[in-house]
Formats: C-alpha cells, structure tokens, sequence
C-alpha cells in the first residue's frame, strides 16, 4: 500500500500520484491523458475523479484553508441534523488546498435527482392533462421548475413520482422530511449553491 504523506493536515496528492504511478511532472492535462483522473467540467474551481488507496474520490479545490475546513465542518453539521452526508478530508493537489469526498453512490442503485423528478412532474402538469397553472405564466417546463421551487409543488411532485407506489405516503413523508431539514441546514450554513 503506498504511504499516506500529510502536509500541515492536507493529503499531499502530488506525492500520492508520484507514488502510485511513478510520474515525476505531475499537472492535471498530463493524469487526465493518461486516464488516471476523470475532471469534471462545467464548475469554477478544479474537480476531478481518481482512484484512492481503491476509493472514488473527487477532488476540490477549495480557494483555501478556511474553505476546506469549512467542507469538514459541514459534514459534522449535517451528520449532527440526522443526515447523511459524504466523508471529507483535507487534501492538496499542485499547491492547490482543498478536499477529497468519497463517492457516497452504490452499485447497481438508481439515483434520481430532484430536479428531474420536477421537471417529469411539470412537463406531465403543464404540457399534460392535468393542467394545474396556467401554460402563459411559463415558456417552458425548465422555466416552471426554475420558478415553482417550493415545497408545496415539491410534494406535489413526489406525490405525481410515487404514484403506483403502495408506500408512497411514507416514502414522501421521509423525503420532505430530510428535505426541510436540508433547507434548514443551508440556511444555517449560508449554502446557497445546493446540487441536485
């Protein structure tokens, strides 16, 4: 197994690559073209996938120290609240500190994210037979599920999801559950950018 090198409490991934993959130039165009990270794209600080010690792990950059134990920080916070949450540690990747977050997903589980579970529910409503609003207030099913955000449309929608399903009524009393409580958490927190 290779050694596990700390700097100031940071994983010092460089050496970790360096290790592992016997690469002495270590830059993200170089890992990323020989397949040992998969980046992901579209956000504004880097992130990418790798293999650790036989882990998924994704990468942050944080923009700093006080960022990156923040992401600790709120990990313990919403464990605290009855959530799960995905595990962080401090890590650090050319010069760049950050976190690493173990890939919460398991094999062979379909996720589905509430975005989409809005969108089927508003496209079904608006574009479909039970048309609930008004189709000018919206030029299309994004624009409804960009502005009919609130948790009333959200039962809603779980309740249009969970139809056919004879535990609906408890499933969709644990999901607004943990949903509330995840607003409570962000507003707590100052989390303004929650993912699906």
């Amino acid at each position: 197994m290779e050694k596990l090198i700390r700097e100031k409490g940071f994983i010092n991934l460089d050496d970790y690559f360096k290790n592992k993959y016997e690469i002495e130039e270590i830059n993200i165009e170089k890992l990323d073209s020989k397949n040992i990270i998969r980046q992901e794209l579209g956000g504004i600080s880097l992130s990418f996938w790798l293999d650790f010690f036989g882990y998924d792990v994704l990468f942050k950059d944080s923009e700093g120290m006080d960022k990156a134990y923040i992401e600790l920080i709120n990990e313990e916070f919403i464990k605290n609240i009855g959530l799960k949450s995905a595990h962080y540690d401090l890590a650090k990747f050319n010069n760049k500190l950050g976190v690493i977050s173990y890939n919460f997903k398991k094999e062979n589980y379909v996720y589905k994210d509430l975005y989409s579970i809005l969108s089927e529910y508003y496209s079904n409503v608006i574009l479909g037979n039970e048309k609930k609003y008004d189709l000018p207030k919206f030029k299309n099913v994004d624009d409804a599920t960009d502005k009919l955000n609130n948790l009333d449309d959200i039962w809603s929608s779980f309740e249009f999801y969970y139809k056919d399903n004879p535990n609906k009524n408890k499933i969709i009393k644990n999901l607004m559950h943990d949903l509330v409580k995840l607003f409570i958490y962000d507003l707590f927190m100052n989390q303004s950018d929650r993912h699906a």
